[in-house]
């Protein structure tokens, strides 16, 4: 696309038409001798952002999710770049049936690094625990934390323990493998010439929790634990979790020293668009058979492929501008270098505090009086 057509389309409907996002695979530095963490990393965004951490050089690629077939399928494509060993649902991403031609098979670059499979359900706190405590033990170093896994727009389901599962999984995990894994990431980061990121994902649709948790949308800010339990219809559900995380965040800079204003480990959240994943597909079971496929139909001709839909993501935890410009610990990105602008409530210093005290006591409840490590 030329520059005055540049000039005259917007912004968001550029990217999608040229893939161009400001930063690419050129840019990235080598991360041979690192070692990334990822949930989610076996299909959609998370992906993406795995075949590329392995194409720069990576040298441990630890990705958590709960199927091996998904794994092996995502495994081969990481190595391969080739769409059609991917996950059905992957795939079913990209309309063209082809990747953008930058990250494809002809891509200059070749991964040789480890790639580890941690097999754990996230709606399962004391198998995290668990998991998390394998982990810690076993890695000597962990440069790179990306916190992307989750359930998308779906129906209400409580835990055997009545905790809404959209918040668990794409919440009170995190909370708990962050807990357990800072220490190792702290260490790192000690290392002469380390580079250490926390990246979570979270969205714009943060804004839109009706019913709560803020009092001006029905909500009680989250002031007790029985608020996790409460259900918000599909949408709010999964809108509640994506400003969980911008809560968590602010919560991390505001609580933990070694993630503090002038703390070596840079901690953001992202926005990855309107994306075409599996998720679509939880619209039916939330919505029904008729009314589901046809919301699906209904976004999917607006949604990036999940190619695109990582580069915030990326480029937060790999750039250099990441690292070195004027940003703020826990600041919210919406496309590479583009600031996010989020909600008043996700601001809010006492959903910011209800939030990080609740979440930490669900999971102590859930998962033992020793699930959690003291933050510093």
């Amino acid at each position: 696309m030329n520059k005055i057509a540049q000039a005259v389309v917007p912004p968001v409907v550029y990217k999608t038409l040229t893939h161009d996002f400001g930063y690419k695979l050129s840019q990235i530095p080598d991360l041979s001798g690192k070692t990334a963490l990822i949930t989610g990393g076996s299909n959609g965004i998370g992906l993406y952002t795995s075949r590329v951490l392995h194409l720069k050089g990576i040298s441990r690629l630890i990705i958590l999710s709960s199927q091996k077939d998904t794994f092996d399928a995502a495994k081969a494509f990481i190595k391969t770049g080739d769409l059609q060993q991917a996950p059905a649902s992957f795939r079913d991403g990209f309309g063209s049936g082809s990747l953008p031609e930058e990250v494809g098979i002809s891509a200059v670059e070749k991964g040789e690094g480890e790639i580890i499979w941690k097999k754990v359900s996230l709606e399962d706190l004391k198998e995290v625990k668990k998991v998390a405590e394998e982990i810690a033990k076993e890695e000597k170093r962990l440069d790179i934390f990306l916190g992307i896994a989750g359930i998308g727009v779906n129906e209400f389901e409580a835990t055997s323990e009545g905790y809404d599962k959209h918040l668990v999984i794409n919440n009170l995990s995190h909370v708990l493998l962050l807990n357990r894994l800072l220490p190792l990431l702290t260490k790192t980061s000690q290392i002469p010439g380390s580079d250490v990121r926390i990246v979570q994902m979270s969205s714009e649709l943060h804004r839109a929790t009706f019913g709560g948790p803020g009092t001006l949308l029905g909500g009680e800010k989250l002031a007790t634990k029985d608020e996790f339990k409460k259900d918000l219809g599909p949408s709010n559900l999964y809108a509640r979790t994506k400003l969980a995380v911008l809560l968590f965040t602010k919560g991390l800079v505001k609580h933990v020293a070694s993630l503090s204003p002038t703390s070596p480990i840079k901690i953001y959240a992202t926005h990855p668009g309107a994306v075409s994943t599996g998720q679509q597909e939880q619209f039916v079971p939330a919505y029904g058979e008729n009314a589901g496929k046809v919301m699906g139909a209904a976004v999917s001709w607006a949604m990036r492929p999940p190619s695109d839909g990582a580069w915030s993501m990326i480029w937060s935890s790999l750039s250099k501008e990441a690292r070195e410009g004027d940003w703020e610990q826990g600041t919210y990105f919406t496309d590479p270098a583009e600031l996010g602008k989020e909600s008043n409530e996700s601001k809010d210093p006492e959903l910011i505090e209800n939030f990080w005290k609740n979440s930490q006591a669900i999971i102590e409840e859930v998962a033992g009086k020793d699930a959690l490590v003291p933050w510093d």
